[in-house]
């Protein structure tokens, strides 16, 4: 008779208790050694293919609410995912081509955490026709703050009306 001995994951020690079972009927563990708790051989439950599919989604300009219930994959999963992926494309790759036409509406909406006196301004620039965010900046409200979100709009943009 062949056994199989359980060793933890973490310590790799033999101590192994059984704790329970998870929703889907695998075994969890709890090692007496180092008190990890869990399966041995966890399931992710996404594969790579549809991982794939639910980041082109995103990089659709997608939000993650949209992608939460249109896959059905909670939109923190999905945050973690591009967090590790950091191969995302360029700003100018996912824009629409500027036209001459184009009006870029610069504004400054701002808000605070707890108090007024921790004032933030959020720098956008959306383009009207395709109303894609074509930069931003975060800062306080001075010509000193407009010209890093000026350094952001791509070239092709430059040429557009702007108005604020």
């Amino acid at each position: 008779m062949i056994t199989k001995t359980l060793t933890c994951t973490r310590c790799g020690s033999s101590k192994l208790t059984r704790n329970g079972k998870t929703k889907e009927g695998k075994q969890k563990f709890h090692c007496q050694a180092c008190g990890c708790y869990g399966t041995l051989t966890p399931d992710y439950g996404y594969s790579e293919g549809r991982k794939a599919e639910i980041q082109r989604a995103c990089h659709e300009r997608s939000s993650l609410r949209g992608l939460e219930r249109t896959f059905g994959v909670a939109r923190q999963t999905v945050a973690a995912w591009l967090k590790k992926a950091r191969n995302l494309p360029s700003l100018e790759t996912t824009l629409a081509p500027a036209r001459p036409e184009d009006v870029l509406g610069l504004d400054e909406p701002w808000s605070f955490v707890q108090c007024k006196a921790n004032a933030c301004w959020v720098w956008v620039a959306p383009c009207r026709r395709t109303r894609q965010v074509v930069s931003w900046f975060a800062g306080d409200r001075s010509a000193d703050s407009c010209r890093p979100l000026w350094a952001g709009i791509p070239e092709t943009y430059r040429v557009a009306h702007t108005y604020s």
